[in-house]
């Protein structure tokens, strides 16, 4: 590890929390500079029960405290953490902290996190060292570790070398997506060309929900790659604000069911360096490892970088040396052949004739399975001609749909680039992609079709066509669930009916026809084990079929699938009402007040014949239970609106998007203002919390630079060690509410937010944070 000698008074008063605490011994302690070390442990995470306990996988965090400022200094490498960790087999798993915060003058704040990997009763005991001097205190104590529901950390299947699954050997189908990110807590999502009335902005919280939702369950992303760096180009100067987001952001994707595919260098590294990995390089790499090691299952080191063999054997064989998690590492651009490297992650750009997405997809997949490893396509999306918006076209939606099944088929993953601000954004040959509501109802089908047919012994299969010239056909079988997906290619306008298709089952069973389209059942056949003849239902575009063994009927129980159809009563095209009509889907939930939705229901489906119950939440307060056709009218404001479907068997599903209606008088941004992304919090002594205040009207746009000073961000009723406006990232007038919460903080805090545009016109909305004890154990 680098050191860096600048000396610093150890007058160290030591307190340990843990955000997964368990039972504690009494601490030792040794003189340093004529003061004794004392030794306090704290229980601090808001989200157990049981303070002694934690779950299998779950993050168990060690939070000390000790009197001494380090602020932007690179000096919090003087001090070492070392955690010992002995599992019940005896297995013995060692652990390094990390600086946070400073909380307050001479008060900082170092972590050390840890997912144990064994239920029963672990014991650690910690050092906490001064490096120049070698003083140091002690500690040790016990925790117990509960069968939870983390399934573990990703890994390779044993059995088939391109599919993945967990620790605790349940199987893993990615799909997932990047998007830019910044340490204000805002995300874009289901916005449109309404020249920034009908911005896609929302917090981020909301954001993560409703993609997971959909079934995105894997998120990419790095520092130095449409998001702020961790380090420096040197490698030396460490900004610990962006480090503290990337903490809150990993906390938000894995209370949200995200699997975290992680990049330690981005874009930051020069192409080709022919300079050796320095020091520096494996410093960042060990403080990397120790920060968030816990959270990830995917190392990526560089994005869209190429770089020397050496170069990445190097890195990757020290990264796998000391990473206490055996991650799966890859890097961009891909270099598969390489024994370091696992997992082949090719980005893929393109605007494909719609008839050719299964083609190209199926041909692609073959180039990169050729090194036996999994593939997961890093980055996904449209490009389009640079003239020409990108994100989002009239056959996009569709295009990526053909792509998802095929690619599932194949045996590959994507992971999408995600621009959904907006409907005609990023012009040119890397275009990304809107997945706005009609794209994740696609998804949503895709992955509850793949949950249902996914098995560990899960590999490609024949299907043999009579007639090929109009559709392709591909097929994945195991012991006990085969799955097919016909598309047809001809075109998509002409009804293909009464066509053949012929499969060798390895069991006898049930079979169910399926629309990826709207996830309806379009049938039902019984087959016998062997070659079968198959009539396929009447299909356009495409269809799909799963096949279920005799030995599984009596427990096949399915999830629901909750899909609504969106009739907007203002959709005219010219959704702003300015004369022009505007680019994009004209479904969208977006229009001038009042605006009047009518949703469809009716096709949501439980693929084992049980009753459905629909409820609404259009989050204005109001509800409906209405089975096939809801209707709702909506006044100005922005409103995340929410379907959840529940069987007979209490099995749920959700869909949920963004609802945004404008003013009439507003279609410039000069009326009604709505203040979003507040919401109450609760935390525990210690830990962020982060509030980034926004409206939907024409504000400062990050993406096309455009600034409007006149709005203005304010707050009252700021705590004690609380900023408004002085850490994280701001753009013209936005502004964080940035606070860790000292030890001594706890209770009820309101905090007043008002955003005005200048005009004589505002809002003000309060958020309740409710700060607990991080209570004592010993």
């Amino acid at each position: 590890m680098y050191i860096n000698e600048k000396l610093i008074n150890l007058s160290l008063v030591l307190l340990i929390f843990m955000t997964i605490p368990g039972l504690v011994n009494a601490a030792s302690t040794t003189p340093v500079d004529q003061k004794d070390l004392s030794v306090k442990v704290h229980y601090t995470s808001p989200e157990l029960v049981e303070p002694a306990e934690v779950g299998k996988f779950d993050i168990f965090e060690m939070t000390f405290e000790h009197p001494a400022d380090y602020g932007e200094q690179n000096n919090f490498f003087d001090i070492d953490i070392t955690v010992e960790f002995v599992s019940p087999s005896g297995k013995i798993r060692e652990i390094h902290g990390f600086y946070y915060d400073t909380i307050a003058v001479d008060n900082s704040l170092w972590k050390v996190r840890f997912a144990p990997e064994e239920s029963g009763i672990w014991t650690y005991s910690y050092s906490f060292t001064y490096i120049p001097t070698g003083s140091q205190t002690t500690g040790n104590g016990t925790f117990n570790v509960i069968e939870g529901s983390n399934p573990g950390f990703l890994r390779q299947n044993p059995v088939n070398p391109f599919r993945f699954q967990f620790e605790n050997r349940e199987p893993f189908v990615p799909i997932g997506f990047n998007t830019c990110i910044s340490t204000n807590n805002i995300q874009q999502m289901d916005g449109g060309d309404r020249s920034g009335v009908f911005g896609g902005k929302i917090s981020t919280d909301i954001f993560l929900q409703s993609y997971n939702q959909a079934g995105f369950n894997i998120f990419r992303f790095s520092q130095s790659n449409c998001s702020p760096d961790l380090v420096d180009e040197s490698l030396s100067i460490y900004y610990k604000d962006n480090a503290m987001y990337f903490d809150l952001l990993m906390k938000q994707l894995r209370t949200n069911d995200y699997r975290i595919f992680f990049g330690l260098f981005g874009y930051l590294l020069p192409n080709n360096s022919d300079v050796p990995p320095q020091s520096e390089l494996f410093c960042f790499i060990d403080y990397v490892i120790n920060r968030w090691g816990a959270y990830i299952d995917i190392w990526e080191l560089q994005n869209e970088r190429s770089a020397y063999a050496d170069w990445i054997k190097t890195v990757a064989g020290y990264l796998r040396e000391w990473d206490p998690y055996n991650h799966l590492i890859t890097t961009s651009f891909p270099q598969p052949e390489l024994n370091e490297i696992e997992i082949n992650t090719p980005h893929w750009y393109l605007h494909e004739n719609v008839l050719d997405s299964d083609k190209v997809t199926s041909q692609q997949a073959k180039l990169w399975k050729l090194q036996n490893k999994p593939v997961i396509v890093g980055e996904h999306g449209n490009s389009s001609a640079e003239s020409e918006p990108g994100n989002w076209m009239t056959d996009s939606a569709l295009g990526m749909r053909i792509r998802s099944w095929t690619a599932f088929f194949n045996e590959i993953s994507l992971i999408f680039w995600n621009n959904s601000g907006s409907t005609n954004a990023n012009s040119g040959l890397a275009a990304n992609i809107y997945l706005g509501p009609i794209e994740r109802q696609y998804v949503h089908i895709l992955q509850w079709y793949s949950n249902m047919v996914i098995q560990n012994d899960l590999r490609m299969s024949e299907v043999e066509l009579f007639d090929d010239e109009l559709m392709r056909a591909y097929g994945l079988t195991s012991e006990e669930k085969v799955g097919m997906y016909f598309h047809h290619y001809d075109n998509h306008k002409n009804i293909l009916s009464e066509k053949i298709a012929t499969y060798n089952f390895p069991f006898s069973g049930k079979g169910y026809w399926i629309s990826p389209a709207t996830g309806m059942k379009l049938g039902e056949v019984v087959f016998a084990s062997g070659i079968n003849s198959l009539t396929i239902p009447d299909f356009v575009v495409d269809i799909a079929f799963l096949g279920v063994a005799d030995s599984l009927l009596d427990t096949f129980n399915t999830d629901p699938i909750a899909i609504a159809w969106i009739l907007n009563l203002q959709a005219d095209g010219d959704l702003d009402n300015d004369g022009i009509r505007d680019y994009g889907p004209t479904y969208l939930p977006f229009g001038i007040s009042p605006l009047f939705l009518i949703y469809f229901t009716g096709i949501s489906t439980d693929l084992d014949g049980g009753s459905l119950e629909y409820l609404w939440d259009f989050g204005d307060g109001s509800r409906n239970a209405t089975r096939k056709i809801t209707a709702h009218r909506y006044s100005t404001g922005n409103y995340f609106t929410n379907l959840t479907v529940t069987d007979n068997e209490s099995r749920k599903a959700s869909f949920s998007f963004i609802v945004r209606v404008s003013d009439s008088s507003d279609a410039e941004g000069d009326g009604t203002l709505t203040l979003s992304g507040l919401q109450d919090i609760t935390v525990r002594e210690g830990e962020l919390v982060l509030i980034s205040p926004h409206t939907n009207e024409l504000e400062d746009d990050e993406e096309t630079g455009n600034m409007n000073n006149s709005i203005t961000y304010t707050a009252t009723g700021i705590p004690e060690g609380a900023s408004f406006g002085e850490r994280g990232e701001t753009w013209g007038s936005r502004k964080n509410f940035w606070w860790v919460p000292s030890f001594s903080q706890s209770g009820s805090y309101t905090v007043v937010f008002t955003v005005d545009d200048g005009n004589g016109i505002s809002e003000s909305k309060k958020v309740e944070i409710t700060v607990l004890d991080a209570i004592p154990l010993n």
